[in-house]
């Protein structure tokens, strides 16, 4: 960051000095050292930085970069907004799953292979359960959880049935 006469500038647009004197940019070193343009470091963020949890407001004059932390609404609307954008995901996968295990399920009931049909029933109702309590936690396991469940599932079903979760279990 640079700063001249206690102010902010930008060293790459055009300057003109008070004395009419116009630069194209201030990027030699030369030209800022002899205009008294001082090169400052960047302040240090707060310890929990992140662009997700803060407002970074820059301004001309001290103090120079301003950090503001977003309301705790603003970060439960955040963390809502996460959480439905993962579960989305998670729906649209099982409903491709359900839709797979179901034409199996068809064929096994039509070919007579019991074992495959009962398999289905179960792996059906593990299916549509799998997002419950989804929302009760912390974002950041959501994912070990759901692939934790489609593999439990996955032992309940058959061979014929296991090849509809393979997306689920990538």
């Amino acid at each position: 960051m640079f700063i001249l006469n206690s102010k902010r500038i930008n060293i790459h647009a055009a300057y003109t000095t008070s004395d009419g004197v116009r630069y194209g940019n201030l990027t030699n070193p030369a030209v800022r050292q002899s205009l008294g343009v001082v090169e400052i470091p960047e302040p240090t963020p707060p310890a929990d930085y992140s662009e997700e949890t803060y407002y970074r407001a820059e301004q001309a004059t001290a103090p120079y970069v301003i950090y503001t932390r977003k309301s705790n609404e603003q970060l439960a609307q955040l963390t809502k907004f996460k959480l439905d954008a993962k579960l989305a995901v998670i729906r649209e996968v099982r409903e491709s799953i359900l839709n797979k295990l179901c034409g199996i399920a068809l064929a096994a009931q039509l070919a007579g292979d019991t074992a495959t049909t009962s398999a289905y029933v179960t792996a059906r109702q593990s299916l549509l359960d799998i997002t419950a309590g989804l929302a009760d936690l912390p974002l950041d396991t959501i994912d070990a959880t759901v692939k934790s469940r489609y593999e439990s599932v996955a032992a309940l079903c058959t061979p014929a049935l296991v090849g509809a979760l393979a997306k689920a279990l990538a």
